[in-house]
């Protein structure tokens, strides 16, 4: 969506960007993890994903300083890049994402999400 409101808007002269911050360190991953571990049985046959997932979350790799240094940065760069990542590795992954065929990426998902 943004991607289209960006071409939408570039005729006004109003530039849109995207800033990916990968998992953040803040307590919002032990909200998201407590209440989706509540609702989800023990007996549910999605509770080993729920529990991946949950752990998952947690492994933050940045801050909410170095988030918002980027959204400052490209808040205020005069000539600013369509996409914003935080860290490296971060960026890493977004460009290795682009060269991938989708089977793959699929695949990585799924290596990802298995339990």
């Amino acid at each position: 969506m943004s991607d289209v409101l960006r071409l939408e808007l570039k005729p006004f002269g109003i530039d849109v960007v995207i800033v990916e911050p990968g998992i953040t360190k803040t307590n919002w991953a032990n909200v998201t993890n407590e209440q989706m571990l509540k609702v989800t049985p023990k007996t549910s046959p999605y509770r080993k994903a729920a529990e991946k997932q949950a752990s998952m979350i947690t492994q933050a790799t940045q801050t909410v300083a170095q988030v918002a240094s980027v959204i400052a940065k490209a808040a205020t760069a005069d000539k600013p890049k369509i996409r914003y990542q935080v860290t490296r590795q971060d960026k890493i992954a977004m460009k290795g994402a682009r060269l991938m065929p989708y089977k793959v990426l699929d695949k990585v998902a799924e290596r990802m999400l298995k339990v």
